[in-house]
């Protein structure tokens, strides 16, 4: 009974510093988890759209006029011309008008063209927060180069070799990615919190019971003998010599007249003689 009487304390104190310990752990998850889908919230996912066009002449060729048509491809000239007519904002701003688009949606679309190294093909790059509108700017705008330099009767024209639907990709960290970043690292510094807090309240705990129960130390210290002064025994003799003297010393009056008396009668019978 007394063993369960003395655990019950320290139950209680160890219930007390788990409950704390899982309380600030939880606190610090909320948090960090709480910022992160603030985070998630504020980053935006940016798509980005590519289609392709390839520089072939406009018209059939013969074959003794191929290599005469080619050669001029890969000195690079006419495909960077027609890169730099694909370049100008005339063509984005007539897709943006037949999609009615808003100025505030016109500024989040950007649009790159590109020429891809030691080959006759231009490269249309569309990136916006929205996926439909990247594909629909990118598609548009190859379609109205293409129609443009069609009209200008040049010995080269543009042929479309793929869309912007099929090749549309993600750039930067999704929602739910962050979100997941963010809580791991909430998990983690959660569990580190209610370790530590855990830990701490255990180690004050067994400072405060130091300071309250004295030490073994204390306990074990012999107190210092006290200096009593014992009387020696009498020997036998001694205590016959003290009997004796305290017998005569309680003897009647009369004996100790005729010993006093002595003295006189001795000093009579001698003035006698």
């Amino acid at each position: 009974m007394t063993n369960n009487t003395g655990d019950r304390p320290s139950q209680r104190r160890l219930t007390k510093a788990t409950v704390a310990s899982v309380i600030a752990g939880i606190v610090v998850f909320a948090l960090l988890l709480t910022a992160g889908v603030a985070v998630a919230q504020r980053t935006t996912t940016q798509w980005i759209a590519r289609s392709s066009a390839l520089v072939l002449p406009s018209q059939p060729v013969s074959p003794e006029q191929l290599p005469g048509y080619y050669e001029t491809l890969s000195r690079g000239q006419i495909v960077a011309t027609l890169a730099e007519l694909v370049r100008l904002g005339e063509f984005q701003a007539e897709v943006a008008d037949g999609f009615e688009l808003s100025e505030s949606q016109r500024e989040f679309v950007q649009l790159e063209v590109n020429v891809v190294a030691d080959t006759a093909m231009l490269r249309v790059v569309a990136t916006s927060e929205d996926p439909n509108l990247a594909i629909a700017m990118v598609d548009g705008v190859v379609e109205e180069a293409t129609t443009y330099i069609g009209d200008l009767v040049l010995p080269y024209a543009l042929v479309p070799v793929s869309s912007g639907a099929s090749n549309l990709t993600e750039s930067g960290l999704s929602t739910p990615i962050v979100i997941g970043i963010f809580g791991l690292v909430a998990l983690v510094a959660g569990v580190a919190v209610q370790q530590a807090v855990f830990h701490l309240a255990r180690l004050n705990e067994r400072r405060r019971e130091n300071r309250a129960t004295p030490s073994s130390n204390d306990s074990a210290v012999p107190k210092p003998p006290t200096t009593e002064t014992s009387t020696p025994e009498p020997s036998p003799t001694a205590k016959t010599k003290t009997e004796a003297a305290t017998s005569k010393s309680k003897s009647p009056r009369t004996g100790g007249k005729a010993t006093k008396k002595r003295p006189n009668t001795e000093a009579s019978d001698a003035a006698e003689h």
